[in-house]
């Protein structure tokens, strides 16, 4: 099941370790450029091992380090299967 929140979550769990940590520049409304920031997570693609998630209990979750942004919205795309 897929879940988006639109404030931080009250509890996150218990990380078990970065599976990926990126760096994306997020323009302030009265300094924002032209055209959108991008930044591309592919898991699974060529040779790569798809992330997978064994129970109800594991969870991968795109988590912003507790900072809440309200001057942008992020557009995220995900496939998964059920084996």
């Amino acid at each position: 099941m897929a879940r988006a929140y639109t404030v931080n979550p009250g509890t996150l769990g218990t990380l078990v370790g970065n599976i990926r940590s990126d760096f994306l520049f997020l323009s302030a409304p009265a300094t924002a450029t032209v055209g959108a920031e991008k930044l591309f997570l592919d898991f699974g693609v060529g040779s790569a091992q798809a992330i997978v998630l064994r129970g109800a209990t594991q969870v991968l979750a795109v988590n912003l380090a507790a900072a809440t942004v309200t001057w942008c919205s992020f557009d995220i795309n995900l496939t998964w299967t059920e084996e």
